[in-house]
């Protein structure tokens, strides 16, 4: 589904899968401008995946996914499975 709001074309996805593939493979051809940061703050505050793609995003990204990589969450998965079954 596409809405037009103020001469720019949003579209807004419900399927998670579809929502997966657009943040994760296709995300390049999405450029966040800074308004979706906006709309999203009142629902979860500034955060990262909703930041304008800039410098700045992109310094944070890289940041975060030396944290995130595969190495480092499968060493955590035990205490994360530990927290979740409390």
């Amino acid at each position: 589904m596409a809405n037009v709001v103020l001469g720019d074309i949003f579209l807004f996805v419900s399927d998670p899968e579809i929502t997966k593939e657009l943040m994760t493979t296709k995300n390049k051809y999405i450029d966040k401008d800074g308004k979706v940061e906006a709309i999203f703050a009142a629902l979860v505050g500034y955060a990262i995946l909703f930041g304008k793609s800039n410098n700045d995003w992109r310094q944070k990204r890289k940041h975060l996914m030396q944290v995130f990589n595969t190495k480092n969450m499968n060493y955590m998965q035990s205490t994360y499975k530990r927290i979740v079954e409390r």
